[in-house]
This record gives structure tokens, C-alpha cells and sequence, in this order.
């Protein structure tokens, strides 16, 4: 018996992102062909090193893919990569033909667009340290079609100072 996991039906199941008990249970990864992948969302503007996929791709090699990219479809039988970039160049790397991918269903729309956008925009910013670069054609992102943030909400976005903007 594990003492920390007898009375895990009794806690409250809150997090820090949230009612862990609100989790959707229709997000169901499935197999996509990377030829099919037609469109990146690539909002730093920056791939990975050689290095860091190759390592990715031996780490995917070992394990498997831990996490499924995220796609968007086109509706045309293509799909829009929205998160996991890194993901789909080691599968490449790996010659693999299909990706284990969580399919939005969503019409492709540039609000839509624009959403993915964003959130990726502060996905990298909460979640690595990003270069100069990689802030500066954030930015550039953000500000422009189909964003079109203000510096306000790029601020907001990136938890930038108004002053750095």
C-alpha cells in the first residue's frame, strides 16, 4: 500500500490549472500523416538546434512521444501544426510518416488563427527563456494580422513591462 495514494479519492482534486476533475475526455490523440502537415504556426520564428532534435529523437526513439502535437484542420485533408514543432521535425529526423496529433476540430478562421497565436505566444514566454530574437518576431507576431495586439496586451501576453515595449 502507498500511504500517499489510499485516500486520493478524498482530496479535493484542484491544481494550479485548474478542477483536475474537468480534464475533456473526448481529447483523443490520433495518427496523422506528416505530409499532411502543410502549415506551421511557428510564432518565435526559430527551430530548435540540430542538436536538441536529434536528442529529442533518440529521447522519441527510447520512450515514445510523451505529448502529441497539436493540429488544426485545414479541411481539405491538411492540417495547420498549432503546438509541437520540435516534435514533428524529430519524427522527420526519425523517418517516421505519422504523428500521434490532438486534432481541433474547429473551423480554421483567421480569429482562430489569431488565438493559437497568442496562446503559443505566452506558452514560450511562461515556459522557456526565450532569446532576443525569438521576442523580438514574437512580437512582431502579436502586433500584426491577425493579431494585431496592442502594446498593452503584448505586454500582458509576453509579462513584459510596459517600458520594454
Amino acid at each position: 500500500m502507498n500511504p500517499l495514494l489510499d485516500n486520493l479519492e478524498d482530496r479535493d482534486g484542484s491544481s494550479a490549472l485548474g478542477e483536475l476533475g474537468e480534464a475533456d475526455d473526448d481529447r483523443v490523440a490520433v495518427p496523422i500523416p506528416l505530409a499532411a502537415i502543410t502549415r506551421c504556426i511557428q510564432v518565435c520564428g526559430v527551430d530548435a538546434s540540430e542538436e536538441d532534435i536529434a536528442e529529442l529523437a533518440a529521447n522519441i526513439e527510447d520512450v515514445g512521444l510523451l505529448h502529441p502535437v497539436e493540429v488544426n484542420s485545414n479541411g481539405d485533408g491538411t492540417y495547420t501544426l498549432v503546438k509541437g514543432n520540435s516534435r514533428r521535425l524529430a519524427h522527420l529526423q526519425l523517418g517516421k510518416e505519422t504523428i500521434p496529433a490532438f486534432v481541433d476540430p474547429r473551423p480554421s478562421t483567421e480569429e482562430l488563427l489569431a488565438e493559437f497565436i497568442r496562446a503559443q505566444a505566452s506558452e514560450n514566454a511562461h515556459r522557456k527563456h526565450l532569446t532576443i530574437l525569438e521576442t523580438l518576431n514574437t512580437i512582431n507576431r502579436l502586433t500584426e494580422p491577425p493579431c494585431s495586439c496592442s502594446r498593452n496586451q503584448v505586454g500582458r501576453i509576453m509579462r513584459l513591462p510596459y517600458t520594454t515595449l
